[in-house]
């Protein structure tokens, strides 16, 4: 099997989430069209009448592996390499409090599974608020090799929300606040939008986004969305 860091380097990579932004857009064989095709959690185009805008394909699965069904969903390797996944990526190391690595024994024995590392994760963790959440520690590690291109779908840092269909709170801010309230370790959507702003797409040219998300970037009203109350 070859490395993860072989079959990246050098590809063009679509790094595909479940947000809102992505509905009614058809951009489903514009995905589909990239080297790689990377999806986050439960963003797997299991809904074929979801296709012409999430596509089809799925090579890289970056998962929280907790099988929490809000979270990482289900640890189902059979499944995963029935979609076409070639590799498993943990959005979180080992080492973190809340990860729970006994829940994905043995399924390294059916799709090559790696778990970010301490010396990548921590330095992120150290410049957010709360928790990072899965598509900021996909997206820096995605970074962290020598691949050409990674253009972002559906991810945007819930600046316009989540399909309501991955996430039944994603579709409404105070609904949304009240889901993230529930954990005291929560993560702060607006530090991780502006961790993306003001240091990785700010230093990474490799980073491709669409025109509405660089429209949202350049109005500072999308800089503080959330808990606007406390």
């Amino acid at each position: 099997m070859i490395s993860y860091e072989n079959y990246l380097e050098g590809k063009k990579v679509a790094m595909v989430a479940s947000g809102g932004s992505l509905k009614g857009k058809g951009l489903g064989k514009l995905i589909d069209s990239y080297d790689i095709v990377v999806r986050l959690n439960r963003a797997l185009p299991l809904d074929s009448s979801k296709s012409e805008d999430v596509g089809e394909r799925t090579d890289v699965l970056y998962n929280t592996l907790d099988a929490w069904p809000d979270a990482g969903g289900p640890i189902d390797g059979p499944l995963w390499k029935n979609c076409g996944v070639k590799y498993v990526c943990s959005t979180y190391p080992k080492s973190e409090y809340f990860t729970y690595p006994e829940r994905s024994e043995g399924l390294d024995d059916i799709i090559p599974t790696r778990w970010v590392s301490d010396s990548l994760y921590y330095p992120i963790r150290d410049q957010v608020v709360g928790r990072p959440n899965s598509g900021t520690i996909a997206l820096v590690d995605l970074l962290s090799f020598k691949l050409k291109e990674v253009r972002l779908f559906g991810l945007d840092f819930f600046r316009t929300l989540y399909d309501t269909g991955y996430l039944k709170e994603g579709g409404n801010i105070q609904d949304f606040e009240r889901l993230l309230a529930t954990n005291p370790d929560r993560h702060d959507p607006d530090s991780q939008y502006l961790f993306f702003k003001n240091v990785l797409y700010a230093n990474d040219k490799r980073i491709k986004i669409d025109d509405n998300f660089e429209k949202i970037l350049s109005d500072p009203s999308y800089d503080s969305m959330y808990f606007k109350g406390e």
